[in-house]
């Protein structure tokens, strides 16, 4: 048993036509590519609010909604929060979006966020679909997890139960790129049942 090509086949009508919704949402998660470069243009609030509600929508484990998302846009304090952040390359983007996780809301709810995976997979989720959003609105984006925490902290006035883990960058791609989709066949690393199977 394998999964067929593309994952398409089995959503196919009589006339062997995809559903129109599947086929935009699979080609968008297809064509979506981390953006590392952005031209220095202004990411419209609108665009940002839209990434923002994408992510409200991700799925979220015992609704406890321990994301907190602080949006930066004033360039000097892009730039501090580059200084910090050897993950994103110079020069910083128009937009991030810093994703934190409330570990005092976590620890009133009596979850023990540092002994359970959950709370990551929400963050997870709630960052591929801000990606996928960003990319469908036709904006570069990209993840970054190589930044000083305690640093962020500070330049964001964030109290020490809010801590950023994931860095989000938005704007304009400063070039287009063709889109590779690689040839990977998920049947590699796909078992049916059990291991092997």
């Amino acid at each position: 048993m394998g999964v067929e090509s593309r994952g398409l086949d089995t959503t196919r009508d009589d006339q062997g036509n995809v559903d129109a919704k599947l086929a935009c949402v699979l080609e968008t998660i297809r064509t979506r590519r981390v953006t590392r470069y952005f031209k220095d243009v202004a990411v419209p609030r609108e665009h940002i609010g839209l990434v923002l509600e994408s992510a409200r929508w991700a799925p979220n484990g015992g609704r406890r909604r321990l994301n907190v998302y602080i949006v930066v846009q004033d360039p000097q304090m892009l730039r501090n929060v580059r200084a910090v952040s050897p993950g994103m390359l110079p020069p910083p983007p128009p937009a991030i979006i810093v994703v934190c996780l409330d570990v005092g809301r976590a620890e009133a709810l009596g979850f023990r966020y540092r002994e359970h995976a959950s709370a990551y997979v929400d963050i997870g989720t709630a960052v591929q679909n801000m990606l996928l959003t960003a990319h469908a609105l036709g904006l570069g984006a990209g993840p970054v997890m190589s930044f000083h925490r305690q640093a962020v902290q500070l330049l964001l006035d964030l109290p020490e139960t809010i801590v950023p883990e994931v860095i989000v960058k938005l704007g304009e791609p400063a070039q287009a790129r063709e889109v590779k989709v690689p040839s990977i066949n998920v049947n590699k690393f796909t078992h049916w049942e059990r291991y092997g199977g």
